[in-house]
């Protein structure tokens, strides 16, 4: 692989991966993105060029993923999950209306911990739900995917 340098770098080249990768197919990306087959094929290239991968490649009917690709993929999938996130528009949250779902990843034995603070919940945000599963081991990258909104867990020994 070659140096690369973040200033330079077109980061929208790894939008074009993320979906070259769903789809497994330049024709279906370009659809996808709303633009041209050679404007993907492109990208696909210097894509390569800079990272000195093939990444995906024909074989057969779909593009065939290079151990790499699924490597950089699997790497860049949260990042850009991050960066849609920090760029959407921010919305004040309203407690009395809201109807969103919390997701907490946390022992069992901190419920008793957050009684008050979930009986207070109830109060101020009475359509607000809190779903409550114990630590798992992808946890952390659930929290950088946004799947997890909060998660703590037992200090080690």
């Amino acid at each position: 692989m070659n140096e690369i340098d973040l200033r330079r770098f077109d980061l929208n080249l790894l939008v074009v991966f993320d979906v070259l990768m769903s789809e497994r197919s330049v024709s279906r990306a370009a659809e996808r993105l709303g633009r041209t087959q050679s404007a993907i094929s492109h990208s696909l290239s210097r894509l390569r060029e800079q990272f000195g991968d093939p990444l995906p490649v024909k074989g057969g009917v779909r593009m065939q993923p290079t151990s790499f690709a699924l490597e950089l993929i699997e790497q860049a999938r949260p990042m850009l999950g991050g960066i849609a996130r920090v760029l959407s528009p921010q919305h004040v949250f309203d407690p009395q209306n809201s109807r969103r779902m919390f997701r907490l990843a946390a022992p069992d034995f901190m419920l008793t911990l957050f009684a008050d603070l979930l009986e207070r919940l109830r109060a101020e945000a009475p359509f607000v739900a809190v779903e409550w599963t114990a630590p798992r081991e992808p946890t952390l990258l659930e929290v950088a995917e946004g799947l997890i909104d909060v998660a703590m867990r037992r200090p080690e020994p």
